[in-house]
């Protein structure tokens, strides 16, 4: 902590602050002014949806049905240009790009996806021939990599949603289309920067699908949404909602933004809840009910039939678990849905023969700007190690649950004052409090 203040006061950082330390992030304001709010990540979202309120989006849509918001002011079509466009692409080839890795370059051709990548690094002039000579879309993955901009933003989002952003660039010539029909594990947020794109979305086939998977012109019908997004709008549409777009004829080339939430995918579901709480209020009611400590058959051991008495014990074992948790009498502890935005404390066994049990804090502000949302492997084919974080005994759990809001040091539930600037100390060394 600083040595020149005389108030020590601490809070700590939330993901929901806008400012990270200098070394973490690299951030270089638009040229156009944003009508996005980075305020908070409330904001952030809100000032996406605008003019429909959050409020309304969660009840009317989110995970429901699709939503198309038109936008007619220049302001936000400008800003949404300087997101990504056609242009940028020379300039990202020199990075050292590779297809596959970084790029797709693909196109629909009766129904089915035909990849065009060549091998190795992405060079100009070959994506310029395949763009314009083979019409052939564009795939850029995860642009924040190198857009200052749309870092800003799924930073936010993903404190918003507690749960992973990511995104890809799709960029279209003219009567022609990148991608069959096909849906989605993730929720999915299209931002249209350039051009124009012709949208066709259809009913679901598996409703919030957690799987990708392409569907057959024969199997979809017709239609429920045809969409024409123009510069500036939005479109949000529920996983599993099949759709497919394309170029209008007239239209030079269409540049458009998805932005994928993969709350899903981060275990986030209520049949993940129960995967999750399960176990432990199995465990919890097993050692005062005795019936679930009794053994099951010899029969159904042997693979044999019991004539459904197994069922049945399942189904009044399950009924007892269901009425003390409605009484109050189980607690639902959730042990792996976290997400880095999370508040950071969890409670483990110190040891795989321990008994005692620590804290540990865990976040995200070193996580690898260049590998965010692109695989757990780096270069060399090895899992980045993800074992960091801060130790604290248990008893100083009450102090971090504190530090959701501004206090004094003094004020910490610790016994000493020497315990209590141990931990601000400690928290603050990793960027994780800010010293008012």
């Amino acid at each position: 902590m600083p040595k020149t203040s005389k108030t020590k006061s601490a809070k700590r950082r939330s993901s929901h602050e806008e400012a990270l330390p200098q070394k973490q992030v690299r951030v270089q304001q638009s040229d156009a002014a944003s009508p996005l709010s980075f305020h908070s990540p409330d904001s952030l979202f809100q000032s996406l949806i605008q003019p429909m309120g959050a409020e309304q989006f969660f009840q009317e849509y989110w995970e429901k049905k699709p939503l198309h918001l038109q936008r007619s002011d220049s302001s936000t079509s400008s800003y949404y240009q300087t997101l990504f466009q056609l242009s940028d692409l020379p300039a990202l080839c020199s990075e050292g790009l590779e297809f596959y890795r970084d790029v797709n370059v693909v196109r629909c051709v009766n129904g089915k996806k035909k990849v065009l990548n060549k091998e190795g690094r992405v060079k100009s002039g070959i994506l310029h021939k395949l763009f314009h000579g083979n019409k052939a879309t564009v795939q850029f993955h995860q642009p924040q990599r190198f857009k200052d901009e749309l870092w800003r933003i799924q930073e936010k989002l993903e404190s918003f949603f507690g749960a992973l952003v990511g995104s890809n660039v799709y960029i279209t010539p003219q009567e022609s289309q990148g991608l069959p029909a096909h849906y989605d594990d993730v929720e999915v947020f299209i931002l249209q920067l350039e051009g124009q794109k012709q949208w066709r979305l259809y009913e679901p086939t598996v409703p919030l699908s957690a799987e990708y998977s392409v569907e057959s012109e024969d199997r979809i019908g017709r239609p429920t949404h045809q969409i024409l997004l123009k510069a500036g709008d939005l479109l949000y549409f529920p996983r599993g909602t099949i759709h497919q777009a394309s170029t209008p004829a007239g239209v030079e080339h269409s540049t458009h933004l998805t932005l994928i939430s993969q709350v899903n995918n981060n275990n986030r579901s209520w049949g993940d809840l129960l995967l999750d709480t399960f176990p432990s209020m199995l465990y919890d009611s097993s050692r005062t009910d005795v019936s679930l400590r009794e053994g099951v058959s010899r029969k159904l051991l042997l693979g044999g039939g019991d004539g459904g008495d197994s069922s049945r014990r399942l189904v009044s074992s399950l009924r007892s678990l269901a009425d003390r948790l409605e009484r109050g009498g189980l607690e639902v502890r959730s042990t792996h849905m976290k997400s880095p935005h999370d508040p950071p404390a969890t409670v483990r066994p110190a040891g795989d023969e321990a008994t005692e049990l620590v804290v540990f804090v865990l976040h995200s502000l070193k996580n690898n700007r260049q590998r965010h949302m692109m695989g757990g492997a780096d270069d060399e084919g090895e899992e980045p190690d993800v074992s960091g974080g801060l130790k604290f005994p248990v008893s100083h759990l009450p102090a971090l649950r504190q530090l959701h809001w501004s206090l004094p040091v003094s004020e910490l539930q610790l016994p000493t004052p020497e315990a209590q600037v141990s931990l601000a100390l400690a928290l603050w060394s990793e960027s994780l409090l800010d010293v008012l």
